[in-house]
């Protein structure tokens, strides 16, 4: 039993700490419809149809539809009517809103 006791002092208990951390819930992930309901929606819709911007529902984007230029889009905006989101959204929250487009 000695022995027992000595190779359990060896291995070291896990801290309170290292348990929270690990039940802890990752990162939250922006919620890219509530983004879009509340950026998008005035000028392209609520369902993404389109109205003084164009539909987002459609195979392609007039800019393109990969995510690079859905991104970019977004971002820096495009002349004409879109305007730039990159100072006013995280690029988290960006690339939430962009997976969402491009899953309509």
């Amino acid at each position: 039993q000695d022995s027992l006791l000595f190779f359990r002092n060896l291995i070291p208990a896990q801290q309170p700490e290292q348990t929270a951390a690990a039940a802890a819930a990752p990162e939250s992930v922006p919620d890219a419809a509530a983004i879009y309901a509340q950026r998008c929606a005035m000028c392209h819709g609520e369902d993404a149809k389109g109205g003084i911007g164009p539909d987002l529902t459609v195979a392609e984007y007039a800019n393109g539809k990969t995510p690079e230029a859905v991104t970019e889009s977004i971002s820096a905006g495009i002349g004409g009517g879109m305007p730039a989101f990159g100072n006013q959204l995280t690029q988290e929250e960006i690339k939430a809103l962009v997976d969402y487009l491009l899953s309509l």
